[in-house]
């Protein structure tokens, strides 16, 4: 159900293919620096309580509702309540 909402997020990449392209279509000053990392242990590292309530208020916003009528905020947000608290 997150799928088409995500893919509209100004920071979504496919994969990292399409983000090794745009990065290489970057110019850079001589001086900077990119750097990655791999997220370990994702789910222990983010405030869940936050979390939440940001998904929450996107998801329950009248333009987001407008945008994707395709979802039951309500029923989202209590699947991604079960996920984050148990996975």
């Amino acid at each position: 159900m997150l799928q088409p909402i995500v893919k509209v997020q100004h920071a979504y990449f496919k994969d990292s293919f399409a983000l090794k392209r745009e990065l290489g279509a970057l110019t850079l000053p001589a001086n900077a620096s990119l750097l990655t990392f791999d997220a370990i242990s994702m789910y222990t590292k983010i405030d869940i309580d936050d979390c939440i309530e940001c998904l929450s208020t996107f998801l329950l916003d009248a333009n987001t509702q407008i945008k994707f009528p395709h979802y039951s905020a309500k029923a989202l947000i209590k699947a991604i309540n079960i996920v984050m608290r148990n996975n």
